[in-house]
């Protein structure tokens, strides 16, 4: 064999045996785009599925209602006694017995009413009533006992039994005709009733 043979056996095989042209590595890092110009991140954000905006309960704000027909409450009031203030009288005479039986009571106000057995009405002053009050306290009725009786009750005697009221006491005496004995103050008293009595013709 020849130089020039071994020569050209030995190129081919350092061609066969060289390398080859390596393969361009191919990035697998996904291509990243650049915003435009003008274009905001946010505008970038993703969208928002419309279904599951539809999806999703929406509360509704919660309003006060009104009963209706119901008037709101009213005001606070002060509580109003229902209670009648009675006028009383300031003195009550009574007086029965007699051949006729009588039975009388005369009830005399401090405004100077006088109202009779039978319910007539007649007036005097009411300084007229003070100076009869005046009579009978000066006499002493509040300090008498609560009745002064005969010992015989029998026979037609008158009786009489005679309340009187003033804004600080109040006495009752029960008496007849014929007592022995019978205190002043009771005598005073029983006259300065019956002369009021007697000015209106009672």
């Amino acid at each position: 064999m020849s130089q020039k043979s071994i020569v050209l056996i030995l190129f081919f095989l350092l061609a066969a045996c060289s390398p080859g042209e390596s393969p361009t590595a191919t990035s697998t890092e996904p291509t990243r785009q650049s915003p435009q110009a003008g274009t905001s991140p946010a505008s970038t954000a993703p969208a928002v599925d419309a279904t599951v905006l539809a999806a999703t309960p929406t509360q509704a704000p919660v309003v006060a209602q009104e009963s209706v027909g119901e008037s709101p409450p009213p005001p606070n009031r002060s509580p109003v006694s229902s209670e009648a203030v009675t006028e009383e009288p300031v003195i009550t005479f009574s007086r029965s017995g007699g051949f006729a039986g009588l039975n009388q009571t005369f009830l005399i106000y401090a405004d100077g009413r006088i109202v009779g057995a039978n319910g007539e009405v007649r007036q005097v002053s009411p300084e007229q009533v003070v100076a009869v009050l005046q009579q009978i306290e000066a006499a002493g009725f509040f300090e008498l006992d609560a009745s002064y009786l005969p010992r015989d009750i029998c026979c037609d005697r008158f009786s009489y039994e005679i309340t009187v009221q003033t804004p600080t006491q109040s006495r009752s005496v029960v008496t007849m005709d014929g007592v022995e004995n019978q205190p002043d103050g009771l005598t005073m008293t029983l006259a300065a009733i019956t002369e009021l009595l007697s000015s209106v013709g009672m």
